[in-house]
């Protein structure tokens, strides 16, 4: 009976260790999926700012495009002012003479 005891107690002491080794990867589990969700919140994250990025990128270009655009247009406007100033000066003068 000594000995089944001390089989019993032996057996109850591995059920312990077990229970604890079972609770303790139950627990790395959870904060292995807790550890999971973050990266994929993460990624997500990351994905949208250089979606972001990219947007800010492409907006960069064609305002760049449009001010050179515009930068066109005022000298060909100056240009065109200017020529037209002077065939006024050119047709006073005629009428003038």
């Amino acid at each position: 009976t000594d000995a089944i005891g001390a089989i019993d107690d032996q057996a109850k002491k591995v059920a312990e260790v077990v229970s604890a080794i079972a609770a303790a990867v139950e627990e790395q589990a959870a904060a292995t999926s807790e550890i999971s969700s973050l990266i994929e919140t993460s990624a997500a994250k990351n994905e949208a700012m250089a979606e972001k990025t990219e947007a800010i990128r492409t907006a960069s270009r064609e305002s760049a495009k449009a001010v050179g655009d515009v930068l066109g247009e005022a000298g060909s406007v100056a240009k065109e002012s200017a020529d037209l100033k002077q065939a006024a000066r050119s047709f006073i003068a005629k009428i003038r003479s």
